[in-house]
C-alpha cells in the first residue's frame, strides 16, 4: 500500500510498503505523478517483475565511463588502451550527462548517424557501441567493472575428461560420451 505525503518543499513524497519487498520512496512535483508511479510500482511488485531503478537513475554516463577508465582500461594492452581512451572521451562527450536509465534506443541510434554522417568507418562506430553497451550493461547485471579471467578451454564440455599431461587432438575427444 502506498502512502503519500507532502514535504515541506511542496513536493509530495510516495512510499510503497508491501510485504516481501524493500520499501521504495520517491518524491514528485505534484501528487498525481505520486500516485501515477505508485500505482505502476506496485503493479510490478504483484506481478513480480519490480525492478530498483534507483541506482541507475543516480548514476550517469560519465560517473560510468570514469570508473571503467580507471579499473579496467589500465589492465589492457597500450595500444588498445590509447583507443578505448579516445572512445571513451567520444561518449563521455555524447552521453555524460544522461542518466544510465535515460539512455534510449533513439539517442544511441542519433549517436550511431551522426558517427556515420562525420566519416567514421562503420567498425569503429560498432565499437564504440559495443565499448558503450559494456560499461551501461555491467552495472545493470551487478558486476564490478573489473576484468574475468579468460582461462577455460571453449571447446571442450564440462564433462570431458583428459589427461593433463597429453595433449588431446579434436579427433581424440568425443563430446558425446558422457
Amino acid at each position: 500500500m502506498a502512502t503519500f505525503v507532502r514535504t515541506r518543499s511542496g513536493k509530495w513524497k510516495a512510499v510503497i510498503r508491501r510485504h516481501g519487498w524493500p520499501t521504495k520512496a520517491k518524491s514528485f512535483r505534484t501528487r498525481q505523478d505520486a500516485e501515477d508511479w505508485a500505482r505502476r510500482a506496485e503493479d510490478e511488485m504483484v506481478r513480480g517483475v519490480f525492478i530498483c531503478r534507483d541506482a541507475y537513475e543516480r548514476m550517469t554516463v560519465a560517473v560510468a565511463l570514469d570508473r571503467y577508465a580507471r579499473e579496467v582500461t589500465p589492465h589492457k594492452k597500450p595500444s588498445t588502451r590509447a583507443r578505448a581512451v579516445l572512445r571513451i572521451g567520444e561518449l563521455t562527450t555524447q552521453f555524460g550527462k544522461y542518466s544510465l536509465a535515460a539512455i534510449t534506443p533513439e539517442l544511441v541510434g542519433t549517436f550511431r548517424d551522426r558517427r556515420l554522417a562525420a566519416g567514421m568507418a562503420n567498425n569503429s562506430v560498432r565499437l564504440e557501441l559495443a565499448l558503450g553497451h559494456f560499461v551501461l550493461m555491467q552495472p545493470c547485471t551487478n558486476h564490478k567493472l573489473t576484468r574475468k579471467s579468460r582461462h577455460r578451454p571453449s571447446t571442450l564440455s564440462p564433462y570431458v575428461e583428459f589427461n593433463a599431461d597429453e595433449k588431446p587432438s579434436p579427433r581424440s575427444i568425443d563430446v558425446n560420451s558422457r
